[in-house]
């Protein structure tokens, strides 16, 4: 028997179907749509105290920086990422042409610093999120995990 290969999603029909709410978060990965639970207990404790300490450092630093409650980083035609925290350059924004309509960010120019914190998918935050960052030019990627 043979068997119909499944088909692909566009970073364009993904962010058109992307739920406006939902329980969960969704990253689209070299075409397929992949279901991520929203951070819950240690997970999101983790991402927030790292957000209170980047923007503390971006206050005291004064930058034009700062960090979306969410977005959605394309670095691919078929595939774009949710980081937990992002940090964006506001300067940088007027070349974003998805950002106001979708929080979708397109340049790697945009982003200062990405930031995840490990979980159940802990192989593709250590390989194919950075791999994917670097090549759109995101200067700063952290993998971050408890203790």
């Amino acid at each position: 028997m043979v068997q119909a290969l499944p088909k692909r999603t566009t970073f364009d029909q993904f962010i058109d179907w992307y739920p406006e709410s939902s329980e969960c978060r969704y990253e689209l990965r070299r075409g397929v749509i992949i279901e991520t639970p929203k951070p819950r207990g240690k997970h999101s404790e983790i991402a927030g105290f790292v957000l209170k300490q980047l923007n503390n450092a971006i206050d005291e630093a004064q930058k034009c920086y700062f960090t979306p409650k969410e977005c959605i980083v394309k670095t691919d035609d078929d595939t774009g990422f949710e980081p937990d925290v992002t940090i964006l350059d506001r300067a940088s924004l007027a070349n974003e042409p998805r950002w106001e309509s979708s929080s979708v960010i397109e340049h790697g120019s945009s982003v200062v610093l990405a930031v995840e914190v490990v979980s159940t998918n802990w192989k593709d935050d250590y390989s194919v999120k950075v791999v994917d960052y670097e090549a759109i030019g995101i200067p700063e990627y952290w993998v971050v995990g408890a203790t």
